[in-house]
């Protein structure tokens, strides 16, 4: 038999309980997919930046990638 768990400790078990109780998450977390979705699409159709003309690669993409991780770990 499963023991039941308090109320209060369904958000750290039930990932679908956790958004709920904190919506700003859910938000939080969907804006991400839509970036992460839209970065893939500029990579996979070579867009261009329209400022320099630089074609937005994989190599762009590390390159900004890691300029951001040492800004965040400043």
């Amino acid at each position: 038999m499963r023991p039941t768990l308090p109320l209060f400790a369904y958000p750290i078990v039930r990932a679908d309980y956790f958004l709920i109780f904190f919506p700003p998450l859910m938000e939080a977390l969907a804006t991400g997919r839509i970036s992460v979705a839209q970065t893939a699409q500029r990579i996979l159709h070579k867009a261009k930046d329209s400022n320099t003309g630089q074609v937005h690669g994989s190599a762009l993409a590390k390159q900004v990638l890691q300029e951001e991780l040492a800004d965040i770990i400043k």
